[in-house]
């Protein structure tokens, strides 16, 4: 391997570990912030059975829980409100979901992964990342807010 090519190879594993970092940690906000917002001691409709939160939590899919539990539990709807938003947002469940679930594709007898690797080379993270963002002010306003503050180094 030449030198250029090694210096790709560092590149791209940069990026691709920054990426799925990326992905990973913003698809856990908006999992524990769903959570959160359930209510505590309040039994949920939920496919027309009342439930406790817990059992939300364990067994309600992420889409059940972000286009119909917490609209119904807030009477807001981002989906409605941002769809462009909600399509990154359903984007970034696709990413987090074949990172963490990896399934390997064959091809001429060799294991592939370069559509997940393409998908997060193609990614704009930071658009999902304002997502994220917009999604959890929605519901909660002001919660994430951006920070503009001096840093100096000593």
């Amino acid at each position: 391997m030449n030198e250029s090519s090694a210096s790709k190879t560092v590149a791209f594993s940069y990026v691709f570990k920054v990426s799925s970092i990326g992905v990973i940690f913003s698809f856990l906000a908006l999992e524990a912030f769903m959570n959160q917002m359930l209510p505590d001691y309040a039994l949920i409709n939920y496919n027309g059975k009342l439930v406790e939160k817990d059992r939300i939590q364990r067994w309600a899919s992420f889409e059940d829980k972000i286009n119909s539990i917490i609209p119904k539990l807030t009477n807001k709807d981002f989906g409605l409100k941002y769809p462009k938003k909600m399509g990154r947002i359903s984007k970034l469940k696709m990413l987090r979901d074949e990172l963490t679930h990896l399934k390997e594709r064959r091809k001429n007898g060799f294991t592939s992964y370069d559509n997940v690797y393409q998908d997060i080379l193609d990614l704009n993270l930071k658009s999902i990342v304002a997502s994220v963002k917009s999604f959890i002010n929605f519901y909660n306003p002001g919660l994430i807010q951006n920070y503009r503050g001096r840093t100096t180094i000593k």
